[in-house]
This record gives C-alpha cells, sequence and structure tokens, in this order.
C-alpha cells in the first residue's frame, strides 16, 4: 500500500483547513506506518512461537528418563544409537528453525529497503511538485505587486488586486509550510525504518 505526500488539495481557503487537511495527511501516513509494523511484529512472533515450540521439543528429546518410568536395560550400542539419533533430530530441527528465522529476517529487510527506495521517490516527487507551486504562486505574487504599483487603478481593480495578494500570500505560506513538513515527514520515516534494520540484522 503506497501513501503519497503529495494528496493533499491545490486549493485552500484558510489557514485552519491547512491545518487540518496537513494534520489528517500526517495521521494517514502514520497509520500505513503503524500497519507495517504490526505486521512485522507478527512475523517475527510466529518465528519466536517456533523457536520456543522447537526448543520444547529439543528438552524432551533430550530429558533423561524420570524414576517412575524405568527404561529397559538397552545394549550399550543401542543407547549410544538412540542418543545419536535424537541428537541429529534435535540439530535438524534447530536448523530448520534458524532457517525459517533467516527466512523471515530476510523478508523484512527486503520490504524494509523497499519501503526506504519508495520513500526517496516520494520525497523527489514531493520536493519538485512542492518547488513548482511555490513557483507559480511567486510569479502571481510578483505580477499582483507590479500592478498595484499603477496609478491608473479603478477602486474595485484595486481592492480585488489586493484580495489576491492577500490570498496568494497565504497559499505561498502554506506551500512553504506543507514541504517542511512533508520533509520532516521523510526524515523520520527513514530514521524508523533504519531503525528497525538495524534491529532486524
Amino acid at each position: 500500500e503506497q501513501l503519497s505526500f503529495t494528496q493533499l488539495s491545490l486549493t485552500h481557503t484558510s489557514a485552519a483547513e491547512t491545518e487540518v487537511e496537513l494534520h489528517s495527511a500526517f495521521q494517514a501516513y502514520l497509520s500505513v506506518v503503524r500497519r507495517r509494523l504490526a505486521d512485522a511484529g507478527e512475523a517475527l512472533l510466529r518465528v519466536a512461537a517456533t523457536a520456543a515450540a522447537a526448543e520444547e521439543d529439543e528438552v524432551v528429546v533430550g530429558a533423561p528418563p524420570t524414576a517412575a518410568a524405568p527404561a529397559a536395560p538397552a545394549e550399550p550400542a543401542t543407547a549410544g544409537a538412540a542418543a545419536s539419533a535424537a541428537g541429529k533430530k534435535a540439530a535438524a530441527s534447530r536448523k530448520e528453525l534458524l532457517k525459517e528465522q533467516h527466512e523471515a529476517l530476510k523478508t523484512l529487510l527486503s520490504n524494509l529497503k523497499s519501503n526506504i527506495k519508495n520513500l526517496n521517490k516520494e520525497e523527489t516527487s514531493g520536493k519538485e511538485d512542492g518547488k513548482q507551486h511555490i513557483a507559480k504562486v511567486q510569479q502571481r505574487l510578483a505580477r499582483e505587486r507590479e500592478e498595484l504599483k499603477q496609478t491608473n487603478l479603478t477602486g474595485f481593480r484595486r481592492q480585488l488586486l489586493e484580495n489576491r495578494t492577500r490570498t496568494d500570500e497565504k497559499e505561498l505560506e502554506y506551500w512553504t509550510r506543507s514541504r517542511e513538513l512533508q520533509h520532516g515527514m521523510f526524515h523520520s520515516s527513514l530514521k524508523m525504518t533504519h531503525g528497525l534494520m538495524a534491529k532486524a540484522r
């Protein structure tokens, strides 16, 4: 499941709506990250349960006979062969368990690496989108400010330009802050992913 940082509306009428939309986008992203962490945790718990079950089998196989159930006297060669077979079985189950754990960790690491790749791709596209939006708004603001310097404007036209200028200033502030927040979310996600990778290695 992919979540883009740039899933924000292009038109905003107030700073309150901007805050709400940024907050909801951040919450949606956090829910995706939490779900991925829960999935990874469940996978690790399954591997740990398998390891615990294998250890119990090993304890049962290697346990000494109890006094309540005396073992029939066995020939020394047969007893040695049985112990050797039990040891081989325990070693084989331990190898299988380690192999499963190794595969689970490899899968987790590959998921985390692809997550980093996706995060970098989204950061690059988000940066480009943000630059484009900021450049458009700055061009509009420059045109409106130049037009406001004219002395032959009607009262209505002057008020219209002042309102547009004020709106464009708010939009520029929005896109600038939005870019800062997206960049912060990118770094937080990278830190969390790198932390998980360090623990999984």
